[in-house]
């Protein structure tokens, strides 16, 4: 998340995630923060790590001194489910004879 000349990173070591405050400087390599179309990029983060970051509202964060891209993300193709779409015009089907059953009546 951009905000001015800083952006918000959120790393997840599998476990946790933590908040990162970067300058947009730091992140030019970044290119997937990751969702369920891609695989986000892996980056190492090292930087000082706030308990408590009195700039942001007392909530955990790193403001960092480097962050490394160690492997890059790439796109995921996910392939269309049949049966969801199946599922889906069998749903279409029944609303609509809900709709014409109680019109009718």
């Amino acid at each position: 998340m951009i905000r001015k000349d800083h952006a918000w990173l959120h790393v997840n070591d599998g476990i946790i995630a933590i908040s990162v405050w970067s300058p947009k400087t730091m992140i030019g390599e970044i290119c997937y923060a990751g969702d369920y179309r891609q695989k986000k990029d892996s980056v190492e983060v090292t930087g000082t790590f706030h308990r408590a970051c009195s700039e942001h509202g007392g909530d955990p964060d790193i403001h960092p001194a480097e962050i490394k891209k160690v492997r890059p993300g790439y796109p995921v193709n996910l392939p269309i489910s049949t049966k969801k779409v199946r599922a889906c015009v069998y749903s279409l089907i029944l609303v609509l004879l809900f709709i014409a059953i109680k019109k009718l009546f």
